[in-house]
């Protein structure tokens, strides 16, 4: 039995980092294989919670302060405490902070951790004095100490990780989903649509994903703006929650914009929101790949991305790429030439599981990760 340690770098949350690493994990063939969990904050997702205890894994919560871009030093001493009452074989670490994977990655090496698999799950804006500062002092910790490195797209890959030790460790592990829960589903589209008091005339926008900065959702909702003049049947519809909840509902509401714009928070059911939608919008300053445009893709929608997001996600080709930094009327003028009557659906899911998406590829694939030179 091999003794796995999930370690989170930040508070296990609704994000694309923790729907990977859990709903990978369901999917896995867990025999052979004792699962934990770790985040140094806190935790609040009932539904993961709810699945840990189901298949018998502890969840260790420091409860520690947290902070965006805040020092993340205070991490070390429990954590180091853990890894010395717990022996794992493996340690798998996630983070967008590049000093908490090396952290992470430096102390299971000290406590003799056989196998430390570090995972990139985004990527990065643009580059700044202070990131490549840390990615150079943090370089041999990757190149000597590391066993695996993994990352969804060589953007997040190259992001965090110096090229030659991607080049040498380095594996692109895809972003797989459970492609048949997010297919099309009309009776689901009348439900959803009606709960959000949605006419069957009304064109949905929709985004999933964290209420933040990186995720650009205020650049919704200066487009929306520009649409409603246009025609007042566009409304937007954002699923997530986030730290800029409170500014984007102030900007809505003196926009004038209540009534076309719904936020429905976080929730476990992306899927059924998926349905109620006629045009993802995925305005993103930067990410590593981007789950939720797969899923978006696999319930049949066109999306519209900005540049900033990998080009690795058009799986189904009815994805468009626009810079954030064209003018508002571009966006407007293919937002409107977007057909919204032609869903794909059985084609878009071919695709996604051609392409390597289908969650229990990815399980596979992790598994052998896990397991590799087993014997």
């Amino acid at each position: 039995m091999k003794r796995v340690l999930e370690a989170f770098g930040e508070p296990i949350l609704y994000g694309g980092q923790e729907s990977f690493v859990f709903k990978t994990i369901k999917n896995m063939n867990k025999s052979r294989i004792d699962i934990d969990f770790l985040t140094p904050y806190f935790m609040n997702n009932p539904m993961y919670q709810k699945f840990a205890q189901s298949i018998k894994a502890k969840i260790y919560i420091f409860n520690l302060p947290f902070k965006v871009g805040g020092n993340r030093f205070n991490v070390i001493s429990k954590y180091n405490r853990l890894l010395k009452k717990n022996k794992y074989d493996i340690v798998h670490i996630h983070s967008g902070s590049i000093s908490i994977l090396a952290i992470f990655t430096l102390l299971a090496k000290i406590n003799g951790v056989n196998r430390i698999i570090v995972h990139s799950h985004t990527s990065g804006e643009n580059k700044n004095f202070k990131h490549e500062l840390l990615k150079r002092f943090f370089s041999p910790v990757f190149s000597k100490m590391a066993t695996v490195l993994l990352a969804p797209s060589y953007d997040a890959a190259y992001w965090q990780f110096p090229k030659k030790a991607f080049k040498k460790k380095g594996k692109l592990i895809k972003n797989g989903i459970e492609v048949d829960k997010y297919l099309f589903n009309c009776e689901k589209r009348k439900k959803i649509r009606k709960q959000l008091e949605f006419s069957t005339n009304d064109t949905v926008l929709g985004n999933v994903g964290r209420l933040s900065s990186e995720k650009n959702q205020i650049f919704l909702i200066r487009l929306l703006k520009s649409l409603v003049v246009i025609n007042k049947k566009y409304k937007l519809l954002l699923v997530g929650d986030g730290p800029q909840y409170k500014i984007l509902k102030t900007i809505v509401e003196k926009q004038n914009l209540s009534s076309n714009v719904k936020f429905v928070g976080n929730v476990n059911n992306v899927e059924d929101y998926l349905q109620a939608m006629d045009i993802f919008l995925f305005p993103s300053k930067y990410e590593g790949l981007g789950i939720a445009s797969i899923e978006a893709q696999a319930s049949g929608l066109p999306i519209i991305a900005s540049t900033g997001v990998p080009e690795d996600i058009n799986i189904t080709g009815n994805v468009k790429f626009l810079s954030l930094g064209s003018p508002i009327n571009e966006w407007i003028k293919v937002v409107r030439a977007t057909d919204v009557n032609n869903r794909l659906n059985n084609m878009a899911k071919d695709r996604i599981v051609d392409k390597g998406y289908d969650i229990r590829t990815t399980a596979a694939e992790l598994r052998r990760i896990y397991l590799e030179n087993d014997k």
